[in-house]
C-alpha cells in the first residue's frame, strides 16, 4: 500500500475569515449611526424622523391622559350611582309600605339596599 503525502501546514500568521455582523433597536428612534446614514442619503431625514418620535409620544400621551380621565369619571359615576340609587329605592320602599303594600315596600327595601352591599363585597374580591 502506498503511502499518501501528508497535507502542507496551513501558513503561519493573520489569516481572514468572513464575518456577519447583525444589529438590532428597538424604540421610536434608530440607533444614531442609522440616523447619520438616513441624513447622508435624504438631507433633512433626521430631523424628520426626530419629529415623527416626538409627534408619536405626544399622542402617545395624549390618549393616556384620556384614558385618565375617563377612569376618574367612571368613579365618580359609580360613587354617585352608589349613593343615590339606593337612596331612590328606599324612597320608593316606604312609599309602597306607607300605602299598604308591605311585601312589595319590604322587596324593593332589601334590593335597595343589599345590591350596594354585594357590589361592595364582589368588589374587595377582585
Amino acid at each position: 500500500m502506498a503511502e499518501e503525502p501528508l497535507p502542507e501546514a496551513p501558513p503561519s500568521g493573520p489569516t481572514t475569515r468572513p464575518a456577519t455582523i447583525q444589529a438590532t433597536f428597538a424604540g421610536p428612534l434608530p440607533p444614531p449611526i442609522a440616523l447619520q446614514g438616513y441624513e447622508t442619503i435624504v438631507p433633512g431625514a433626521a430631523e424628520r424622523i426626530l419629529r415623527m418620535a416626538e409627534t408619536d409620544q405626544q399622542q402617545a400621551l395624549s390618549l393616556q391622559a384620556k384614558v385618565v380621565e375617563q377612569e376618574i369619571f367612571e368613579g365618580r359615576m359609580a360613587r354617585w350611582s352608589a349613593l343615590i340609587l339606593p337612596i331612590f329605592g328606599l324612597s320608593a320602599a316606604t312609599v309602597l309600605i306607607l300605602s299598604g303594600h308591605d311585601v312589595a315596600g319590604g322587596a324593593i327595601g332589601v334590593a335597595a339596599l343589599g345590591a350596594p352591599l354585594v357590589a361592595a363585597v364582589l368588589r374587595r374580591r377582585d
